[in-house]
């Protein structure tokens, strides 16, 4: 019984360390910061009154292998709905960029919790088994609704409002105790209860959604703005009241977990593409092997430039704030950067095959179908050609024709032609057999798409025609090449705004640095601000090249903050060269109050040590170290 109490017991740690101490201290162990050290001439009772208990709560420096665990569900789901939904149009991309917001914020609110207030109790590991259900409940209702087509799928929206509903709800109880716990210090009283009234307000809100999506489809919508409205509100109360603030928590860490897993996402579709690549392709070209390199290096330079931009000790408390917050656009274009560089593998390939069958269709050479028609004698001449340019397809790629056989039988549209119930070139001939031959050039092109693992996003309890499905992915690689470059050029300009925020000293070399970010942002914006003088399928062309493009950009930018760094400590004179020798001895003094002081007169640091009262033994003589040059 003894061993159980100990488990459900709080760890312990103070709140005023929280307030007290520079962001992000690694040596804070059980030590007192130095503004709670009472000043030299304080009377031993004064010093004894400012160390009265205070509430207790635990921090961690480095992540707790439960919360690992929990970062696993995450990237279950990402995996899961990336992978089974392909970004092939608008629709699919909203989509896609929904589901990861209310997976991002629900996780953010999560480990916000975690970092501050975890503990090693059941009651925790309890509330984190109810986190990692919701996350798993995620991926469930992502399943069972579509925006494309809410009227038929009301009921998974309905679902998801609940799921989010009750991860507020179970905030709100792990606030709840913390708050408990810490009742009788009234610093603590307003950031909880304003905190708990947030996560209330906005689980009422979830709700209010659940009940409405049925008469209005379209107050899905609320969740957006629902979850911004509570990060913003969470995050200004821990700058408002610093007793709740992300002070020597590891936070950093977390949220760079958080980038890694998401990085390590586009490297799992980079592996499922190169896969597809060398499976269906029948011998990649130079080119295509430049493309899978240059994806390769796209995602190892995300990496260099955003672990690079970090100073650990040099956050302040606002700035933690907004830097953490800027984490949701960044691991946005993150995902879209590499998703899309990984697509664009394909894209050599695929735009090569589908140009040469699209390039064969009759009615790029022949204005009208009569025409193209009386250029034969017979429907077995006419079969004759389909299956030539069948056979000019294969030249140009596949790996094992008879595969995508199984996709789309053409032997038998082709032999149909031969089998038409109408006189050859008859108005009813000519009519059957276009239909026929357009039915052909979709199903055909359509096939191609699939053996590349794309496939056309057709709403829940809708049927699209081959014809239908066709056009869905014909815009593919025009939609990839946009928002690739878009979310390529995105990840610079945040990165420059983040390198402000996590640099506390403003100098001429950081604002070199996000420059040179900016320009070679607009730079790979530029594609996209083409597309506006151009449609879609015109750009598409330029696809193959565009990861070249960014991969040259993103070395310039890593390349050049290497080099400002390197010519920055150079122009600093180093600790050796403004060190002096001193062979003065520390000298220990007794003042008239019982406190004892350390000085040494070589340091040009200062330092102060909590009071070590009982561990030492010294009869309430708190240590006083100071420094003098």
């Amino acid at each position: 019984m003894e061993e159980m109490a100990r488990t459900w017991t709080w760890p312990t740690a103070s709140f005023d360390h929280l307030s007290e101490t520079p962001a992000n201290d690694k040596n804070h162990g059980s030590k007192t910061p130095s503004s709670e050290v009472p000043s030299r001439n304080a009377s031993v009772a004064e010093s004894q009154k400012s160390s009265a208990p205070t509430p207790v709560i635990d921090h961690k420096r480095e992540c707790t292998k439960i919360e690992l665990f929990y970062d696993l569900f995450f990237v279950a789901n990402l995996a899961t709905v990336t992978i089974t939904n392909e970004i092939v149009d608008v629709t699919t991309f909203k989509a896609i960029l929904g589901f990861f917001s209310l997976l991002w914020f629900t996780w953010l609110q999560t480990i916000l919790y975690d970092v501050r207030f975890s503990s090693d109790s059941i009651f925790h590991q309890a509330h984190k088994a109810i986190s990692c259900a919701v996350m798993l409940a995620f991926v469930s209702c992502a399943a069972i609704y579509d925006t494309s087509n809410i009227d038929l799928t009301h009921a998974g929206l309905k679902y998801m409002s609940f799921v989010l509903m009750t991860s507020r709800l179970a905030l709100f109880i792990q606030y709840g105790i913390v708050f408990h716990r810490s009742r009788g210090h009234q610093q603590t009283a307003m950031p909880f209860m304003l905190t708990m009234g947030i996560y209330l307000a906005t689980a009422a809100g979830f709700l209010g959604v659940a009940l409405g999506v049925q008469h209005y489809p379209r107050c899905y919508l609320a969740w957006y703005a629902i979850c911004a409205f509570e990060a913003v509100f969470i995050i200004a109360i821990s700058c408002r009241w610093t007793v709740v603030s992300f002070k020597r928590t590891h936070l950093v860490d977390r949220l760079s977990d958080l980038t890694l897993i998401i990085i390590g996402e586009g490297i799992l579709s980079m592996s499922r593409r190169t896969y597809i690549l060398f499976g269906t392709v029948n011998s990649p070209t130079a080119g295509t092997y430049g493309q899978i390199v240059c994806t390769v290096l796209v995602a190892y330079m995300v990496y260099l430039l955003y672990f690079t931009h970090i100073e650990h000790d040099k956050f302040g408390t606002i700035r933690q704030q907004i830097w953490t917050i800027l984490h949701y656009p960044l691991h946005v274009a993150i995902l879209f950067t590499t998703d899309g560089a990984s697509f664009l593998m394909l894209s050599r390939s695929l735009y090569r095959m589908t140009r040469v069958w699209v390039a064969n269709w009759p009615l790029f050479t022949f204005d009208t179908w009569a025409d193209f028609f009386s250029s034969f004698s017979s429907p077995a001449e006419l079969a004759s050609l389909l299956k030539a340019d069948m056979d000019d397809l294969w030249s140009v790629m596949l790996k094992d024709p008879t595969h995508l056989l199984s996709l789309y039988d053409y032997n038998q549209a082709i032999s149909s032609i031969e089998t038409i119930d109408a006189a050859f070139n008859s108005t009813e001939w000519q009519n059957e057999a276009a239909a026929t031959l357009s039915d052909l050039w979709n199903g055909v092109e359509l096939a191609i798409f699939h053996e590349f693992g794309v496939a056309p996003h057709i709403p829940i309890g809708q049927s699209w025609s081959v014809q239908e499905q066709a056009e869905s992915v014909e815009g593919v690689l025009g939609t990839v090449y946009l928002y690739f470059c878009f979310a390529a050029a995105s990840l610079l300009f945040i990165l420059a705004v983040m390198g402000f925020f996590a640099k506390k000293d403003v100098s001429k070399a950081m604002w070199l640095s996000i420059g040179i970010k900016a320009f070679m942002g607009t730079a790979v914006m530029l594609p996209v601000i083409a597309s506006w003088l151009m449609d879609i399928g015109g750009i598409a062309s330029f696809a193959p090249w565009s990861v070249a493009i960014v991969t040259l950009g993103y070395f310039t930018v890593v390349v050049s903050d290497h080099l400002i760094t390197w010519f920055e400590k150079r122009r600093r004179p180093s600790h050796a060269e403004t060190s002096h020798f001193c062979a003065s001895p520390a000298q220990v003094s007794t003042h008239g109050d019982g406190v004892l002081e350390f000085k040494n007169n070589c340091s040009d640091t200062a330092a102060t040590l909590s009071p070590l009262n009982t561990s030492l033994g010294l009869n309430n003589q708190p240590f006083h170290f100071s420094n003098e040059i």
